[in-house]
């Protein structure tokens, strides 16, 4: 055989036992360390609960809060917690989306402390919904409601006397008021509003809220009011039927409301605890005779006339009540480029009863809901 021949080998092959006998090399497969999942609620759980709430409450978009209440169920409680405070509803998809959301969860309609509706002129479809979106809210304290329909159903619908238990403050209109709010639950603050050609009698309206009544405020919207605002509420403060009133504010926007009285003398003395009125009112553009005062311009026509017809019977007023100390006058007024601007005086007695008047800014006049 030549040298440089190669000699294959035979192939030996181990024996089974004999590759089983061997220790095995056990192989360690290397991980990464696990990194919190997209989404995960980790990184919220380690926060304290009071910073998460400081941080939401930061937070000034709905939309931001809906989508904070999705991450973890920590997040959600304390979102919806905010989300649902104040409500606002003022189209049909957002009555029966609102509607959708609490019958899911009653504990969202707990949240509820302010409710407004605001009728569009289309919501008669789902005032029914509204109505029972009303009776959910349990903790609800402040309500606002602006209805236009007066279905014969609504004179019929009644609020429980047992529902709504925290209610304090409310605005709506006159004819809502009196057909379903029929026991006094817990409100102190209200604010009515009237509509067109009605001469409302306040102590019939008031019956059910007049003896706990703080503040009231009468808003009167009509082309046609003839009623000196006086003897709108001199009746009912002088029959001693609202004993805690300490705010009155009356809202004449029609363009024949200034009426401050009928006749000054007939301002009588009454048992009151009122302690700030405030009347705002537009004007007539057109000469306006007032008469009862001697010596003074009855044309109404300009501020001046109007300030001195007021004059004298705020001061009667302020003479008459010893509780009042303040009466501030309004009155918004449209300027030749069509801009308006409001005007305020303020009138007080000094120590020896003269009449002080003093010119306020607009962000001076105190707020029937702040009382």
């Amino acid at each position: 055989m030549a040298p440089s021949q190669r000699v294959p080998r035979s192939s030996r092959t181990k024996p089974i036992l004999e590759v089983l006998a061997q220790p095995s090399v056990k192989r360690v497969r290397r991980t990464r360390p696990k990194q919190p999942a997209e989404g995960s609620n980790a990184p919220v759980k380690s926060l304290p609960l009071e910073l998460i709430t400081h941080i939401l409450e930061d937070v000034d978009s709905p939309r931001t809060l809906a989508n904070a209440s999705r991450v973890c169920r920590t997040l959600q409680l304390e979102a919806e917690r905010l989300l649902y405070r104040k409500v606002y509803v003022g189209r049909v998809p957002h009555v029966r989306s609102l509607h959708r959301a609490l019958t899911r969860s009653s504990r969202r309609a707990s949240f509820v402390n302010e409710f407004e509706a605001h009728d569009n002129g289309r919501m008669t479809p789902v005032i029914l919904l509204v109505m029972e979106i009303l009776l959910m809210l349990t903790r609800l304290e402040h309500l606002k409601l602006n209805l236009h329909t007066q279905d014969s159903w609504l004179c019929n619908w009644k609020i429980p006397h047992d529902a709504l238990p925290r209610l304090k403050y409310v605005q709506t209109y006159h004819f809502f008021f009196v057909h379903t709010i029929c026991a006094p639950h817990a409100i102190t603050h209200l604010h009515l509003s009237f509509n067109e050609g009605e001469n409302p009698d306040l102590n019939e309206i008031l019956r059910v809220v007049r003896h706990q009544l703080i503040s009231f405020k009468c808003e009167r919207a009509s082309s046609m009011v003839r009623t000196p605002v006086w003897s709108l509420i001199s009746g009912t403060l002088d029959c001693g039927l609202m004993p805690k009133l300490r705010y009155l504010e009356v809202e004449d926007i029609s363009d024949v409301s200034f009426l401050p009285y009928s006749d000054v003398r007939r301002v009588q003395m009454g048992r009151i605890t009122l302690h700030t009125v405030v009347w705002s009112a537009l004007h007539d553009q057109f000469d306006y005779m007032f008469p009862g005062i001697v010596g003074v311009n009855y044309n109404a026509a300009t501020s001046d006339s109007r300030l001195a017809c007021i004059r004298p019977w705020v001061q009667k007023i302020l003479e008459s009540y010893s509780s009042l100390r303040r009466f501030f006058y309004v009155e918004p007024s449209e300027g030749d480029s069509g801009i308006w601007s409001t005007y305020v005086w303020l009138f007080t007695l000094s120590s020896d009863d003269r009449l002080v008047e003093e010119k306020k800014e607009a962000r001076d006049l105190p707020v029937w809901s702040d009382i």
